[in-house]
């Protein structure tokens, strides 16, 4: 299922994401956007630029500054909620 916009205000989008266990991906490099994400369910491996990969499950969060790089890998199916500011047209 590609990523669904849940809301969209003229400073922030909301979209509802659905990740299932693959390979590591990585998301695009986006220089413009900030990206805010709470994990509803399952569990990933995410690393966030030069940090070290951290495991998250359901009730955790992590936060992709514009310009930074993304690599995550899915654990377990995982439902994250995530805003993304400025909001895309």
């Amino acid at each position: 299922m590609p990523d669904r916009v849940m809301a969209r205000g003229s400073h922030v989008e909301l979209r509802l994401c659905e990740r299932h266990p693959a390979s590591e991906a990585a998301m695009p490099l986006d220089a413009e956007h900030e990206r805010l994400a709470y994990i509803q369910e399952g569990a990933l491996i995410v690393a966030i630029a030069d940090d070290p990969p951290v495991e998250l499950h359901a009730g955790d969060s992590y936060v992709v500054p514009a310009g930074a790089r993304c690599v995550f890998e899915v654990l377990e199916p995982a439902t994250v909620l995530e805003a993304i500011g400025p909001a895309q047209r």
